[in-house]
Formats: C-alpha cells, structure tokens, sequence
C-alpha cells in the first residue's frame, strides 16, 4: 500500500463537495484519487474541478490496483449494495450516515467487513465536535462526578414551510437529523441504550410525494441506558433562525453544557465553580464544522488499528433509530432487543 490512502468519492452530491472534499484535501494522509457518480459527466466535472480519476462504474474502480479505499456519500437505500461491493474486494470503506434504514441491511455491511477483514468506518462526525470531545474529557475525569442524565437537541430548517415539496423520506427527521445525536449520546455516556420511547409530529404540515403522507419534522425521544442514565433529545427540521444544537450533561457534582451562549463549553459544578471553554469552532450553527476523520480514518488502515468509529457503532445506530420508529408506530416503550 502507498504511504498515502487513495480515496475515491462515491456519489459526488452536496455534502461530498461541502465536507468530504475539502477534509480529504486537508489530510496529510490522504489522497482524493478520483471519483464515481452514477452521471459519468458528474464524475468528470469533479474530475476536472478537484482533480483524479472519474470511473464509469464500480467494477472500473476495483478494477485499479491503486485504489485503497472509497468514501460513500449516497442516500442509505444504496448503501449495503456498495459497501458489501467494495468491501468484498478488499478496498476498505468511510460510510455515511445513517448507516442503512434497516438493521438487517446493517448488519450485513458490518459482516462483510468481518469476512474481509476491510476497515469500515461510519461518518458519524459530530463526536469529533470539539466541543463533544471536550465533554467527554470532563466526564471521564470525573468533573461533575457520576452521570444522571443528558438532554440533547438539534434542529435546522431545511423544510421550506412555504413550500409544499418535502426532501425525500430517507431525509427525515428521525434518520437525517436525531440519527447524529443517536450516535453522539452513545459515544458521551458510554453505555448501550436499552429502551426508547419516541413520539414524531408533522408541525409543517409538509406532503411527502414517496408516500402522501405529512411529512415528520419534529420528534421528541426518551432513552434509558444500560448504565442507569436517562436520555432526552428533541430533533427538528423547524429549527428556524436560532441554534439550536446543545448537550447537557447533569451529573452528581455539577452540569456540562455544549454550545451555550456562544461558547463551546460551559462547565457549572456544584460547588459554585463556572468554566468556559471558547473553543474555535462551533458558534455558528449554519457553518458546516469540518473534522479530522477522514485523516482518522485514513490513519485506521496505515496502522492497522479499529476504527473511531466502528461498524458495531453504525448498527447499534440503526437499532436505536429502528427501534424509535416502531416506538413512535406503537406508542410504547420498545426495547433494543426487539429490532
């Protein structure tokens, strides 16, 4: 293998252009070797813009030995049927989110890197947050002691309540938009979920062509974890003209906040105590935050080292998602053993 990762970028749409390349070209271990799109003509334009190979199709790239790996952006109904490609030809694989819209699907992406022994790594990136790093630092050294409880919300609006087109169903509030805190909540308590209740409402009133049914853009979880501690998180596709993207943390000595007025952390402890973290990032909710993982991925496979996130994170994901869907259909708690 070269000393640089050769990346080729599946599917060439808006958060490929607005994350995916710019973080390739930022790593120092990692190479944008070209690209694939279903329109050929869309790969040869991010060719001619970026640089690198555009492939007429998936056999053309495993077909060239200089190929270490692929990055996924497509929509999730495509992923298993990529991912296993790739992986079954031994080209290690970045995966966006959500990893599927079914756990079977999930599960199968994830066995076939077992079989291969191909890294697969997920694009959750919001645990690579500064601020969610820095929460979890202060966790595990114990700064606000043993943890009770963590509130969560996230919220944009990209619906147009103008407009009477909905973005697809696989963009939805639970898959698109709570599927990042799904993960981020995991990766901050530390502990597997073991119930969820999940209650979705369409406030906008917004028609999805797919199925004639509103649309679902709030939504509304409760989470119980192995470890004792209680969940909370609000997800929102009405989030309009504010942030609305903070964490909580409330344990026995004191309570960390994430993007609070401005800052990237806020640490209030029992004893009177207030620390703020103005961190770099993370002031302005409508700038989309680049990380380090696609260097962290690339890095993975030089060191042949597990992933930051692995493809157990990816299912356990889906599973809770799953399991909030079917929640929300029965209107009960649902435990994860059931999906």
């Amino acid at each position: 293998m070269s000393s640089m990762i050769n990346l080729v970028i599946i599917g060439t749409g808006d958060i490929a252009r607005k994350r995916h390349i710019p973080g390739i070209l930022q790593s120092a271990d990692a190479k944008l070797y070209g690209f694939y799109n279903r329109s050929v003509k869309k790969s040869e334009e991010a060719a001619k813009t970026y640089g690198g190979k555009a492939f007429a199709s998936e056999e053309e790239i495993y077909a060239d030995p200089a190929v270490d790996a692929v990055l996924i952006s497509t929509p999730p109904v495509s992923h298993k049927a990529l991912a296993v490609k790739a992986l079954l030809a031994g080209r290690h694989v970045l995966l966006e989110k959500p990893m599927s819209l079914t756990v079977e699907e999930a599960e199968a992406m994830k066995e076939a890197s077992e079989k291969t022994g191909a890294k697969l790594m997920l694009l959750h990136v919001q645990r690579f947050y500064e601020p969610h790093r820095k929460a979890k630092e202060l966790l595990e050294q114990g700064e606000i002691g043993r943890l009770l409880s963590i509130r969560t919300f996230l919220g944009n609006g990209d619906a147009d309540p103008e407009a009477s087109v909905a973005v697809p169903g696989w963009q939805d509030v639970l898959f698109n938009v709570a599927i990042h805190r799904i993960d981020l909540i995991r990766y901050l308590v530390g502990s597997e979920v073991s119930q969820v209740f999940c209650h979705r409402s369409s406030l906008l009133g917004i028609v999805c062509p797919e199925d004639g049914q509103k649309e679902e853009d709030h939504m509304v979880g409760l989470f119980r974890f192995e470890n004792g501690v209680m969940g909370t998180m609000i997800s929102a596709r009405t989030s309009y003209g504010g942030e609305d993207r903070s964490t909580v943390l409330l344990g026995t000595e004191g309570t960390i906040t994430t993007y609070l007025d401005g800052h990237g952390l806020v640490l209030e402890k029992r004893n009177g105590e207030r620390r703020v973290y103005d961190l770099e990032e993370g002031k302005n909710q409508k700038i989309l935050e680049l990380t380090d993982i696609h260097e962290q991925f690339c890095r993975c496979i030089e060191e042949d080292t597990e992933p930051a996130v692995t493809a157990k994170d990816g299912v356990e994901s889906v599973k809770i998602a799953v399991a909030m869907e079917r929640s929300d259909r029965e209107k009960r708690w649902v435990g994860l053993e059931e999906v």
